[in-house]
Order: structure tokens, then sequence, then C-alpha cells
């Protein structure tokens, strides 16, 4: 098969087949979702919606659906998954849980994504991306340090980072301590 063909198949039946399939799954089970805007290679803003929820006692986390977006406050993009939850006939009512990055839009408290999700459904549970939190926190630490120390954990870091010998003995080294 070559790369048109085998692009079509998956474009149009796979990924047709397994939403379908995730749909019918999100329209009875309870869900948290996991959003991410983001602006692809043509400027374009587009809003990323990854499902999460318990089948079979197994978590399953799948890709509902990329949408392109226009207007990216905390109102554009909740209006953004209403429509796309009604097009799907899936009830918001079944969102439980709501991750993001931690940016005022999405985080807010008053008229933000998360705040527009509790008045729909007041006892959803919402969880600001950990890994974007840890970050922040490094950075502010990071910027306590002396210019040096940053520039000596890169110099290690270089030394290592392509020789493959190098790393084997570093290795021996942590297993002899």
């Amino acid at each position: 098969m070559k790369r048109k063909k085998a692009t079509q198949i998956s474009t149009t039946v796979l990924f047709t087949y397994s939403q379908n399939n995730l749909i019918l799954d999100l329209k009875h089970h309870y869900f948290s979702i996991i959003i991410d805007e983001t602006t692809d290679v043509s400027t374009e803003k587009c809003l990323v919606v990854v499902s999460r929820y318990v089948k079979n006692n197994q978590i399953c986390d799948r890709f509902l659906d990329l949408v392109q977006i226009c207007d990216s406050t905390a109102s554009g993009i909740f209006n953004v998954l209403q429509t796309m939850f009604q097009k799907f006939d899936i009830p918001m009512s079944n969102i439980v849980g709501l991750g993001a990055d931690n940016c005022a839009v999405m985080m807010g408290q008053l008229n933000e994504v998360q705040a527009l999700l509790k008045k729909n459904n007041p006892f959803i549970a919402i969880l600001g991306c950990p890994c974007h939190s840890m970050h922040l926190c490094d950075s502010a630490a990071a910027e306590k340090f002396p210019r040096s120390v940053e520039q000596l954990s890169r110099d290690i870091y270089n030394y290592f980072q392509n020789s493959s010998k190098r790393l084997h003995e570093l290795k021996e080294c942590q297993i002899f301590y």
C-alpha cells in the first residue's frame, strides 16, 4: 500500500470508526477532558480535546477531536467545546474532570473555561498541568542560582551527550557508588 492510500484509509475509515466508538462510550460513561490550545505551522489556532474514562476496569485516554478556533478567549473556547459536544450528541453533564495548562484563559476563577464548565457541572474536578507548574517553579528557582551553576550543569550534560563511551563509564561509576 502506498502513502496516499494508507493516509486515506487511516483518516477516513480507521479514524471515523474509532471516533464513533469513542462517542458511543462517552454518551454512556462519565469522563474527563484534557484540552490544550495550540497554533500550527500555518498559524491556525486549534483546540485539542482528549478524553479519559474507565471502561472494563481500564483507563482509556482517547483523542476526541482537533477543532479549529477563531476566538481563543475563554468564552470562544467554551463555545467550541459546547458545539463539538452537541455535534456528537454527548451530554456535557457527563464531564467530571478538566485537565488543562495553567494559563489564565483556562484556569481563571471568574469567566474562564474552568469556571464556565463549573456552571454546567459544579462538581467537576479541575486539574492544572503539573508539568507546567513544575516548570514555572523550576524556572523561578533557577533564577536564584548564580549563572555559573547553570553553566556547569549544561557543560556536564554536553560532556556526556554524544559519547557512548563516557555514558558507559558514568553508568559504571554510578553502579560502583
